[in-house]
Formats: C-alpha cells, sequence, structure tokens
C-alpha cells in the first residue's frame, strides 16, 4: 500500500489577479518609514495659524472636558486605544487568522506587508504636514500658568503639532485596513462576523479621534481631517496598489492580457513611481 503524504491545504489563497507586494514597494515603505522619523523629532516653531475658527471655538466650547483630570484621562485612554488600533491588523487579522486559524502564510505576509506601507504613508504625512504647519493646540492658550501639571506638555515640541492629528489619522488608517482585509477575505468566517470586525475598527477609530478633541489636544478640524487622511490611507492603498486587477475595480472582474502591459505604483517619500512590465 502506498502512502499519500498528508498535504495541508491553506483555507486562503491569494487572488493570482491582484497584484503582490514587490520589492521596490518594500523598499519604498522603509524609506518612508524612515523620512517620518526627522519630521517627528524637530521641532515646529508654530505658525499663524493658532487662531481657531468659528467652528473650532464652539465644538472646544462644547467638547472640552472641564477638569484638567478629566482631560488627562481622555487623552491616556486614547493613547491606549491608538496602541490597540495599531497592533489589531498586524497580530489579530494577519497572525491569528490568516497565518494561524487558515494556515496560509502567503496571504498572512501580503497583508502584513500592505499593513506596514498604509501606516508608514500616514505616519509621513502626518508628521510632515503637523511640522510645517506647527498650528498650536488647544491646551495651548492655557501654558504656563494654567496648567501646574501640564509643564511637560506646554514644553514640548509636540505642543506646535495640532493639525492634523496623528491619532486621528493612524486609528482610521488601521480601521481602513481592517475593513479592507475583512471585504476580501473572510478571515472571520465570512459575513456578520467579519462586517463586526470592521465596524467595530471603525468606531474604536471614531472614539480615539472624539477623545483627543474631549481632552483638549486637538480642535475638531484637525481631527475631522485626520479621519479623512487615515480612512483614505487604511482603505485606498491596499485597493489601488493590491486589491484592484489591472485596472479593475472589482478584485476578479478581469485579468491582464497576454502582452499587455502591468502597471505598479510603488510609493516614495515625495510621492510615487509608475513603471510597467511586458
Amino acid at each position: 500500500m502506498r502512502l499519500v503524504p498528508n498535504v495541508v491545504t491553506p483555507d486562503l489563497v491569494w487572488n493570482p489577479r491582484w497584484r503582490r507586494f514587490s520589492t521596490a514597494e518594500l523598499i519604498g515603505t522603509g524609506i518612508i518609514a524612515a523620512g517620518a522619523l526627522p519630521f517627528a523629532v524637530i521641532p515646529s516653531v508654530g505658525s499663524a495659524f493658532k487662531t481657531p475658527t468659528g467652528f473650532d471655538e464652539s465644538a472646544r466650547n462644547v467638547l472640552r472636558l472641564p477638569t484638567l483630570r478629566g482631560r488627562n484621562t481622555a487623552r491616556d485612554i486614547s493613547d491606549l486605544l491608538l496602541t490597540v488600533s495599531i497592533t489589531y491588523p498586524f497580530f489579530v487579522d494577519a497572525l491569528a487568522a490568516a497565518y494561524l486559524k487558515d494556515r496560509s502564510p502567503d496571504v498572512a505576509a501580503q497583508m502584513l506587508q500592505m499593513d506596514l506601507e498604509a501606516l508608514a504613508v500616514n505616519a509621513f504625512a502626518s508628521s510632515l504636514v503637523s511640522n510645517l504647519v506647527g498650528r498650536e493646540r488647544p491646551y495651548g492658550r492655557l501654558c504656563p500658568a494654567d496648567v501646574a501639571n501640564q509643564n511637560f506638555d506646554c514644553s514640548s515640541t509636540s505642543r506646535y503639532r495640532s493639525f492634523f492629528s496623528g491619532h486621528s489619522s493612524t486609528s482610521f488608517t488601521s480601521a481602513g485596513l481592517v475593513c479592507s482585509h475583512h471585504l476580501h477575505f473572510k478571515l472571520f468566517g465570512g459575513g456578520a462576523a467579519d462586517t463586526l470586525a470592521c465596524v467595530t475598527a471603525l468606531l474604536a477609530a471614531g472614539t480615539t479621534a472624539s477623545l483627543r478633541v474631549l481632552a483638549d489636544q486637538h480642535y475638531i478640524t484637525d481631527v475631522l481631517v485626520g479621519s479623512s487622511v487615515g480612512a483614505a490611507m487604511g482603505f485606498g492603498l491596499p485597493w489601488l496598489l493590491h486589491y484592484r486587477t489591472g485596472g479593475s475595480i472589482l478584485p476578479g472582474s478581469g485579468a491582464a492580457r497576454p502582452g499587455a502591459v502591468t502597471w505598479t505604483l510603488a510609493p516614495g517619500p515625495l510621492g510615487g513611481t509608475l513603471f510597467g512590465t511586458f
């Protein structure tokens, strides 16, 4: 009797019509991540963009928590939620679901690289804009007399990094990644479970953004712009670079013709590079 080896077949398979993560993208992701560091370290001296709009001021008067202790608590909770948001796509979706549960290291690797790419581009954009704009955070108007135990915040270089909100953009980048991956893979078995994962991620991102206003760390326009940028990064980049097929909007809606040019967009710190293969 001939023994047939037990071959483990992965439950998730990468659609061959989707673009795989390329070496050029991996290099570009590293360059972008490295490019974000100087802007995160170099202090911003502030700018004329300090005076809030009427909308900002009205929202601050309504939403800002009345006590310093309450504002500090809201800030700490937003930091915790941000940490959970950043780690979730890596450890839950890619490693726990795709790699361990569905036995697909290939799909897990593709997802991990897309996660790194989107978060790196978001980090570069948010650190660059906040440094160049130099908008003072709302609590800055209280420095230094009215914030005895906020001396660190008042003297910190982050005091002039209000626009746009990095917490909001990062949280919504992560939420966009979660929704994008669960849309294209049945990581939790499909149906309501995968929909719930997306909804939960969006709610967590919205809560994080709201807490930044409650904590007096950002004006509401900082949060709205940051949330929009993050959502575009988290959902848009995976679709633009990978999940769409050769210009088709829906995965599987068409394959590249023999002899046709396949276009690939590789991100760079000042934009992107478009190149084609035959």
